[in-house]
């Protein structure tokens, strides 16, 4: 078999890699602070046959560009300055997230809208459970009644590629993302919401042109074994 069609094999299944990871994104269109992933692919050589390319998928790139702010007008609303992230308790588990829509529980905590429990900088933010008038200042202080309770534990990244996505836009750092301390006193948004970073008309428009492609790459292994399976059936005669 000749060797070209193990590189349009190779790339026919980057395509689908590329399909999977274009529809992922536009799934999540409407998921507020969703960063949109890209794949990134390589040339590669065979290891018995230098002569032999094909392509194969390099790594998964995260954009992490913010996404547009919605203003909702709701104090409890955030949304954060480019590079920072909040901490929640997810199961037992410190994660990070681009902003969240919180809300006041009956024992005093404030959790996100994905009923994650916020964070401070040395424990768990609590407030009065009849707290009024809750107020989120610019560097993370949290407040009620003019009394300050709380800061809010946020998080900058030397390397932002390195967090693992968890459910929705919450992300946990396997040990090599560097978390550090926020470098301005300005980086909480109150009153908005970041929403995805996934342009759709652009999503569209690659996705559509990736799947022309794996099209036009499936119908040449299509005719190639056509043309292979009538030349085998010429010669046995």
């Amino acid at each position: 078999m000749p060797s070209g069609i193990y590189t349009v094999l190779s790339g026919a299944m980057a395509g689908i890699e590329k399909v999977e990871t274009l529809s992922h994104n536009l799934a999540n269109v409407s998921t507020p602070a969703f960063n949109q992933f890209r794949m990134v692919f390589e040339a590669a050589q065979a290891k018995q046959n230098n002569e032999l390319t094909f392509v194969q998928p390099s790594m998964i790139e995260r954009d992490v560009r913010p996404g547009p702010l919605r203003e909702t007008g709701n104090p409890l609303d955030l949304a954060l300055t480019e590079g920072v992230y909040m901490a929640v308790d997810a199961d037992g588990k410190t994660a990070y997230v681009r902003g969240a829509s919180l809300a006041l529980q009956p024992d005093g905590t404030l959790s996100t809208d994905d009923g994650h429990t916020v964070l401070g900088e040395t424990e768990i933010v609590k407030l009065p459970p009849d707290a009024r008038d809750i107020l989120i200042a610019e560097d993370g202080s949290v407040s009620t009644d003019g009394r300050t309770v709380g800061r809010l534990r946020l998080t900058e990244f030397t390397d932002q590629q390195a967090l693992i996505q968890g459910p929705r836009s919450s992300y946990v750092d396997g040990g090599r993302a560097g978390p550090q301390a926020v470098s301005t006193s300005q980086a909480v948004i109150t009153g908005y919401r970041e929403q995805a970073n996934v342009d759709l008309i652009h999503g569209m428009t690659e996705m559509i042109t990736a799947q022309r492609t794996y099209s036009a790459m499936t119908k040449f292994i299509q005719t190639f074994s056509h043309v292979e399976s009538r030349a085998a059936r010429e010669l046995g005669r």
